[in-house]
């Protein structure tokens, strides 16, 4: 009869922690024929009387869901100060886009041509300390100046489209008069579409 063999594995390791490792042993028979038996070694670096005193003394029990009443009285909270609280002098100057820049915005050029004109003429050539203020307040005015557009846009389709869903709610429309709404919708969604993406 074969004795068992006994195999030892060591480990190095000089920072605490959990450490988890494969181990595998590959076996041949007589006939040439392999085989491979895998264990996982898991090994725990520290101190033990630490460990022992982190480690749970009860099983875990969850808490118990208490079903939350609905607050029936709230109490207001003190209301901060009044804006008018401090008296300012004047108020700041208000921000207006300049007239040259909205006039190459709202240009019927292709979006590459536009996009060239303002880096040509509004934005300096250069981005540093001196040049930022004008830099960042050029691209802040263009944003916003884009953002109104699309909110406008959007206004015109949303009523389009309500104006067409009470036309046929009400039964009232003609289909010639129906096709030319649909026609106008068709072309603004179109064109809000490729606006977007150029």
């Amino acid at each position: 009869m074969k004795k068992p063999l006994t195999v030892t594995l060591g480990l190095k390791q000089t920072n605490i922690g959990r450490y988890e490792e494969r181990v595998e042993f590959i076996f041949e028979d007589s006939q040439l024929k392999k085989f491979i038996i895998m264990r996982t070694l898991k090994v725990v670096v520290g101190n033990q009387a630490e460990h022992q005193a982190l480690m749970p003394s009860a099983p875990y029990v969850p808490r118990v869901t208490i079903t939350r009443q609905p607050m029936r009285e709230i109490i207001e909270g003190i209301k901060p100060p009044a804006l008018h609280a401090i008296p300012y002098i004047g108020g700041l100057p208000k921000a207006e886009i300049p007239a040259r820049l909205v006039s190459t915005l709202s240009g019927s050029q292709a979006t590459a041509n536009t996009v060239a004109q303002v880096r040509n003429i509004f934005l300096p050539a250069s981005l540093d300390t001196d040049t930022y203020g004008r830099y960042f307040k050029h691209l802040l005015w263009v944003e916003e100046y884009k953002m109104e557009c699309v909110s406008k846009l959007l206004c015109i389709i949303l009523l389009l489209i309500t104006m067409l869903s009470g036309w046929i709610s009400s039964d009232t429309i003609s289909p010639m008069r129906l096709s030319h709404v649909i026609t106008i919708i068709t072309g603004r969604l179109f064109f809000f579409r490729s606006w977007i993406q150029n």
